[in-house]
This record gives C-alpha cells, sequence and structure tokens, in this order.
C-alpha cells in the first residue's frame, strides 16, 4: 500500500470512528501497531490530526481542519490514479479484444479473482466478445490478473 492511500485510508478510518484504537487501525490496514503509531504521531506532529486523551490509555483522534483537506486532497488524487489505470486497462484490453477478433475468436470464458475483472467484462462486451460460463479450451492469454480461455 502506497504512503498516500496508507493516509488516506488512516484519515477516512479515524473520520467514521474517532474512538478507534492503533490495534483496529493495525488490523483493518494490515500493519504493526507500532507503524500505525508512527503515522499518527506524525500526523499529530503535523497537525491533520488533534489526539484527545479520555480515559487512562484511550485516546480520542479528530481530523482537524488541515487534515480534512489533506483527505479530500488524497482523495482526489486517489480517484484521478484509479481513472488512470482503468482507462490504461481499458485501451489495452480493446487492442487485445482486436486480436482476438482478428483470430476469429467471438467467445471466451474468464477466470480471476482480480479487482479488474470487472473492466475487463465491460471491454470484452463493449467489444462483441461473449462471456460463456463453461469452456474446455486452453487459456489464451493472461492479463491483470485474468485468464481469458477460448470458448
Amino acid at each position: 500500500m502506497q504512503s498516500e492511500t496508507r493516509d488516506l485510508r488512516i484519515l477516512e478510518l479515524i473520520q467514521d470512528d474517532p474512538a478507534v484504537n492503533q490495534k483496529v487501525l493495525a488490523t483493518e490496514l494490515g500493519l504493526a501497531v507500532g507503524t500505525i503509531n508512527w503515522h499518527l504521531k506524525r500526523m499529530v506532529r503535523k497537525g491533520y490530526v488533534k489526539a484527545i486523551q479520555m480515559e487512562r490509555r484511550n485516546l480520542k483522534y479528530l481530523l482537524t481542519p488541515s487534515g480534512l483537506q489533506l483527505k479530500a486532497k488524497l482523495t482526489q488524487g486517489y480517484i484521478r490514479t484509479s481513472m488512470q489505470l482503468v482507462d490504461m486497462v481499458s485501451e489495452k484490453m480493446t487492442i487485445i479484444c482486436q486480436r482476438l477478433q482478428a483470430e476469429g475468436i467471438t467467445d471466451v470464458r474468464i477466470q480471476s479473482d482480480s479487482d479488474l475483472q470487472k473492466i475487463v467484462e465491460l471491454v470484452l462486451t463493449a467489444n462483441n466478445i461473449a462471456i460463456v460460463a463453461e469452456s474446455d479450451h486452453t487459456v489464451l492469454l493472461e492479463a491483470y490478473d485474468v485468464q481469458l480461455i477460448m470458448a
């Protein structure tokens, strides 16, 4: 996970639940509690988050106005990057579809657990390549953790 994505996710979790603790943040992000502690201290030092002592060892985290601005900026960057990825995958899959059509292939089966599978499906459908449920044929290609299998 990139640093900006990690920071965005921390800010989102704090905004959703100011009483969230470092252990929950660490679990949600798949990081060590010490790493989360370092990130939170950095965010407090930079003025993005305010830590308020609640009970003995419990802290409540609040986003400051500059923390909200940072969250908005990081969200815009995340959306921009995601759209660029969608555009890139769509363009490359369109070229793959043209190749498939040139070879007379009009039906494929998709085998995937990729986040990009939906984009692949949309591009295949837009290029009049049918997606079938089953096929005994061999793998045509693998792209973006998605296998296309000739039907």
